[in-house]
């Protein structure tokens, strides 16, 4: 279930956010999040609020211009015991311009928390002329969920964000 309103921005525009509740054993509420339309790849797409930058601390652990040797590489990111439970996990790549499995895993170092991984199908489109196309996204921590993913044809790089919580 969710529930959405406008409400004021910082800088006094309006935008419409949604709070919703998973659906785990006891319900919760989820972080609020911003909703707007892409018009290109006609979706919604969603982002935490940006007042919940000012509820985060220093990063954890941070990693940049660091090479892969090949795309179908799997990137695992190791969390130390005690250091980030919960966690958001955020790649930008490039557009890879051959077909590719792009692989990111979230793995706590408890032996005891799940592993949480996505994986995207990644081949670009054979048509010029569509300005948007999709790809095959899964994810996996206790059960497996697939879905879509829609790239507009204009985007020359590809923003992942893996979001965690092994409490």
């Amino acid at each position: 279930a969710s529930k959405d309103s406008e409400f004021p921005t910082r800088s006094g525009e309006r935008r419409r956010v949604n709070w919703g509740w998973a659906t785990v054993p006891m319900g919760l509420q989820s972080l609020p999040r911003e909703i707007t339309f892409n018009a290109v790849t006609r979706t919604l797409e969603q982002a935490p609020i940006e007042e919940l930058v000012d509820l985060r601390g220093p990063a954890a652990f941070s990693a940049h211009d660091f090479k892969i040797a090949q795309m179908d590489t799997e990137i695992v990111l190791t969390v130390p015991p005690g250091v980030a439970e919960q966690c958001e996990v955020v790649v930008s790549i490039a557009m890879p311009t051959s077909p590719t499995t792009i692989r990111l895993a979230a793995v706590s170092a408890d032996p005891d928390h799940p592993r949480t991984e996505c994986s995207i199908d990644y081949s670009a489109p054979n048509a010029t002329d569509l300005s948007y196309y999709e790809v095959p996204v899964a994810c996996s921590s206790s059960r497996v969920y697939r879905d879509v993913l829609r790239i507009a044809t204009s985007e020359k790089t590809l923003d992942l964000r893996l979001f965690t919580d092994h409490v």
